[in-house]
């Protein structure tokens, strides 16, 4: 599955855990990436959609280095918890393709979402923070309104003192 275009986004966008991103090209990528925001956007994303229960959708992409690809990919799974109450658990994974690490996880966690509720993930690395904030609804029997925002900020270097 590679795409020509970036008008490609949709069916990239519910590529399962199981699609190999790195089989794509560098200029593959940041075609792809470009679909997800403007050079203006900078590091964040906002995304409101309807997804189907246990389906992966990739939320944002953005080059973080030359070569360097960050995804981010939601997987919102309906249940109910031991009292009947439904919610939405969603599997926040953020990994990276390219640059010296080849492929690596950088966030996988899973948070139970109830409604008119959201939840936020920030993991600190030396080189800034990333931080996740999912929120979703029960549409249906097998359909989620997902609401996802993140972002990346970028550790501000600190200056020696001797």
């Amino acid at each position: 599955m590679k795409p020509s275009s970036p008008g490609l986004r949709d069916g990239l966008e519910s590529a399962g855990s199981g699609f190999d991103w790195s089989s794509l090209s560098d200029e593959e990528l940041r075609a792809y990436s470009r679909t997800f925001r403007t050079e203006a956007a900078g590091r964040s994303y906002n995304m409101d959609r309807k997804v189907i229960s246990g389906e992966p959708v990739v939320a944002d992409v953005f080059e973080a280095a030359p070569g360097e690809f960050v995804f981010t990919r939601l997987t919102p799974t309906i249940s109910s918890d031991a009292e009947g109450r439904p919610f939405v658990k969603v599997q926040v994974e953020s990994f990276s393709v390219g640059g010296p690490d080849g492929v690596r996880d950088r966030i996988v966690r899973a948070k139970d979402v109830y409604p008119s509720a959201t939840q936020i993930i920030g993991v600190a690395y030396d080189s800034g923070t990333y931080s996740v904030a999912v929120g979703a609804e029960i549409r249906s029997e097998h359909e989620v309104q997902l609401r996802s925002s993140g972002s990346y900020q970028q550790a501000v270097p600190v200056a020696k003192t001797e």
